[in-house]
């Protein structure tokens, strides 16, 4: 893929991890069929009781895991103008999208943090792979 972001481009390959048992994309893209913004997201998060910081203006919000471990949203703009990508997006009627990076050894936080996004405002989260896949 060939997604910008406000600091470099999506579509990054997906990286053994833990002597390659297991494979996990560096980075996921959570997105919405409504039009939730970075300050929702926060809220959202800050229900879990991990500690948020959220600039609203530049569309970024960080959730603190512990000492350097953080999970990272930043805000994408749609379309992304590539023929597949695009597709994905209006097939599930997507209207906002974050590109979503965190350290593989916080998976199961960004899991709990993920499903409860989910289920609090909706969407979806997606590996940063020309497929989507896996969902998160």
């Amino acid at each position: 893929m060939n997604k910008s972001t406000k600091s470099g481009k999506l579509g990054t390959p997906v990286k053994p991890v833990r002597d390659g048992l297991i494979k996990l994309p560096e980075g996921w893209i959570y997105m919405n069929d409504k039009d939730v913004s970075i300050s929702q997201i926060a809220a959202c998060i800050k229900e879990l009781a991990y500690p948020v910081d959220c600039w609203h203006e530049a569309g970024v919000c960080e959730v603190e895991f512990g000492l350097r471990q953080t999970m990272d949203f930043e805000e994408l703009e749609l379309p992304f103008e590539e023929e597949f990508s695009d597709a994905f997006v209006s097939e599930h009627g997507f209207v906002r999208a974050y590109y979503v990076t965190f350290p593989a050894e916080c998976f199961d936080k960004a899991r709990e943090v993920a499903a409860h996004v989910k289920q609090g405002i909706g969407g979806g989260f997606y590996a940063d792979t020309d497929d989507f896949k896996p969902e998160m």
